[in-house]
């Protein structure tokens, strides 16, 4: 099992790795280009845009055609967009190339989830979400660092042409490791009024929509904190951007280290136990920095961010299983979607709340104001998560 965990996690990590390794590379794509900040930040927004429609389609297609060929086709897709990306002869190419790995980063990330509710024995199941989750989180928070070496050393263009021997690598490595599935006899045609319809049922399920509501909520609180807190710590608190930068991966790498344990626990205890749990943790972070946002330091904010990455690491892995494993087998690829799609959302109101909080400066009110506010929501996103999967496992 562990060997295809790390076949598929070789794929999947593709769609944070680019993601966060690109961010890095904007200024370069900017002079390059000539191109003002407000027109390159199109090469996020359109990723976004494009990934939000695309999840709950592909997973829906993964659903029909199967698991196994949507991931090695968005594979695929992703190496030949990249492609394009590294050889693009204008910004409009770039922005393109953007949109087709959204498109087919979106059918690996939620045919990834099928992949492993297939593969995985019920009783081993958080387990191994766990560990794929480690992957994920260890690469996109190498990303920056890996991006910023690259992007220093051979140019922006290079992250684009990284993806393609990795691809070709997971690619190799999937088939050599991943069972083949059976085909269904007949693959009905999609209707769009058909999708949309089998996705709002899933939220019919008491578990899936806990699970949304409790990932939406999370998402808001990191991407208004991860948008927050360097403001903070540069601003307010004068430190340098590379102890910003370390501070921030404090967080990261100790969500990385627990996901395995928080799958693990979850497989025990039920789903339901470590994502409230997780989420007290990371209330805990959240409020401390607001009391003492006024006149805490920088190993204390590595404290509370590590609480809070404790948190994280609880929380995310069991409330993922729940939501995968709460509907029909046959439904798992548009469950995904939809799960993912609501997570996307997430970061967008995370991002704009975040503006909303610093609309009138940077002031240490402000950012406490906005610690305080997140540390309601993670108390809100605790009892919401009151109704995952308890104890006695789903079957599957």
């Amino acid at each position: 099992m562990t060997a295809a965990i790390i076949a598929i996690a070789a794929g999947a990590i593709l769609v944070p790795l680019n993601s966060t390794m690109l961010s890095v590379a904007l200024p370069a794509i900017m002079v390059d280009f000539s191109v003002a900040a407000s027109t390159v930040s199109w090469l996020v927004t359109a990723y976004l845009a494009t990934v939000a429609i695309a999840m709950t389609v592909s997973g829906n297609a993964g659903d029909r055609l199967g698991h196994r060929r949507m991931f090695l086709a968005g594979v695929a897709g992703f190496a030949a967009s990249s492609l394009l990306g590294a050889v693009a002869w204008s910004f409009p190419i770039l922005v393109l190339s953007r949109v087709l790995q959204a498109a087919s980063g979106a059918s690996i990330t939620t045919n990834s989830l099928g992949l492993l509710r297939w593969l995985s024995p019920e009783n081993r199941r958080g387990a191994s979400f766990g560990m794929f989750e480690m992957l994920i989180l260890t690469s996109a928070a190498a990303g920056p660092f890996v991006g910023g070496l690259l992007t220093s050393a051979f140019g922006w263009r290079s992250l684009f042409v990284i993806a393609v021997p990795v691809a070709t690598f997971s690619a190799l490595l999937f088939k050599a490791v991943i069972p083949l599935q059976e085909r269904p006899e007949r693959v009905p045609p999609l209707h769009i009024g058909e999708l949309l319809k089998q996705s709002a049922r899933l939220f019919r399920v008491t578990a899936f929509s806990a699970a949304v509501a409790a990932v939406f909520g999370s998402t808001v609180i990191l991407h208004t904190s991860m948008i927050l807190i360097p403001i903070f710590t540069q601003s307010l608190l004068r430190a340098s951007a590379a102890v910003s930068g370390i501070v921030l991966f404090v967080y990261f790498g100790t969500s990385a280290l627990i996901s395995p344990m928080g799958g693990r626990l979850s497989d025990s205890a039920g789903r339901r136990f470590p994502a409230v749990a997780g989420m007290i943790c990371t209330a805990a972070g959240l409020a401390g920095l607001w009391r003492w946002a006024g006149s805490i330091a920088i190993p204390q904010v590595a404290v509370l961010l590590a609480l809070m990455g404790l948190g994280s690491g609880l929380s995310g892995t069991p409330r993922q299983t729940s939501a995968i494993e709460s509907v029909p087998p046959s439904a798992t690829g548009t469950a995904a979607g939809t799960y993912f799609t609501i997570r996307y959302m997430g970061g967008v109101v995370g991002a704009t709340l975040a503006g909303i909080l610093l609309k009138d400066g940077v002031t240490t009110q402000a950012v406490a104001a906005g610690f305080g506010l997140l540390a309601l929501v993670a108390f809100a996103v605790a009892v919401v998560s009151t109704g995952l999967t308890g104890r006695t496992a789903i079957p599957s």
